[in-house]
């Protein structure tokens, strides 16, 4: 997973000049850190799947994250990879057998079956460990909708497929107003480690932004009231997550979400102890459960002087 760094956030922050400002803490609940379902539920089941989100709400996720790639044919789906060979058995069909190509990533050529060189038709026809489908992130809508989950979906690889001729910024504007999704009010968040992809969202359509970044720190003070003008929340990895940042953020007016935890319970108490809104997780059972014990006063006694000096998850 690839993620800007601070210097190139800095050259991006003047395309948010004007823009509307954002209001990142209206975002976290009265009962405490948001759980968000990373891909669904991978422990329990395939990732990006019906199944594995369904699954997720099941365990009691407030919002279910996911990755957008865009096919062929333009569809939005619901796949981390942009190469399918990991999370699909394409590979192993021989229908597409003499599909794999190569692409060229930081000078290095790579050969596999791309995202891109595949229609919907074809793609929803590979199944993945436990024997699912893709899907797609209109589908995931109609599911959410139905069983009165957030969605937390992110924008995969925006400048891959923009020099494919797949843009993927303005396909999820359309999809989001199509499906009566594009208000403030809408329970479907974006993300994307772009600035320019989520000022671009921003000036169209009206739902929460999350800014994923790996580098950005307490010591980036100086950019937080910036970052409010292309989003709400931003996203770190569990080795920036402190404190001191959460409090920075919060006085901007942004809220703070924590990835990727999974399975230890000491993270997710961490983060609730430094303030986070969020976490990101592989587990979400372990996340809602943590959760609960925090409203009681559950957690070990020397946790908050661990965090108050400064500690990552």
């Amino acid at each position: 997973m690839r993620r800007r760094t601070t210097a190139g956030v800095a050259v991006l922050l003047a395309v948010a000049a004007g823009s509307t400002v954002a209001y990142g803490l209206e975002g976290r609940p009265a009962s405490g850190m948001l759980v968000i379902a990373h891909r669904g539920a991978p422990v329990y089941a395939a990732e990006s799947t019906l199944g594995g989100y369904d699954r997720a709400v099941g365990l009691g996720a407030d919002l279910l994250e996911g990755d957008m790639v865009v096919s062929k044919d333009g569809r939005l789906v619901m796949c981390h990879d942009i190469e399918l060979s990991r999370v699909t058995d394409i590979a192993s069909r021989p229908e597409f057998a003499g599909r794999a190509s190569v692409r060229t990533f930081n000078g290095i050529d790579y050969t596999g079956y791309w995202v891109d060189d595949f229609t919907w038709a074809e793609l929803q026809t590979l199944r993945k460990w436990d024997g699912q489908n893709l899907t797609t992130a209109d589908d995931l809508i109609s599911f959410a909708q139905g069983r009165g989950a957030g969605l937390y979906l992110e924008i995969k690889e925006s400048g891959y497929f923009q020099a494919h001729g797949l843009d993927p910024v303005s396909r999820v504007v359309n999809l989001m107003r199509a499906r009566g999704e594009d208000r403030r009010d809408s329970r479907v968040w974006l993300q994307s480690s772009n600035p320019g992809d989520l000022q671009a969202m921003r000036g169209q359509i009206g739902n929460r932004f999350v800014f994923l970044t790996r580098s950005v720190g307490a010591d980036d003070v100086g950019l937080f009231p910036s970052f409010r003008q292309f989003a709400d929340v931003l996203g770190v990895p569990t080795t920036r997550a402190r404190r001191s940042l959460v409090q920075q953020a919060h006085a901007a007016d942004l809220g703070v979400h924590v990835w990727t935890l999974r399975g230890s319970r000491d993270a997710y108490r961490k983060a609730a102890a430094i303030g986070a809104d969020g976490v990101i997780t592989d587990f979400p059972d372990l996340g809602v459960n943590v959760r609960s014990r925090q409203r009681t006063g559950d957690r070990p006694a020397n946790l908050t002087s661990r965090v108050e000096n400064g500690s990552a998850i």
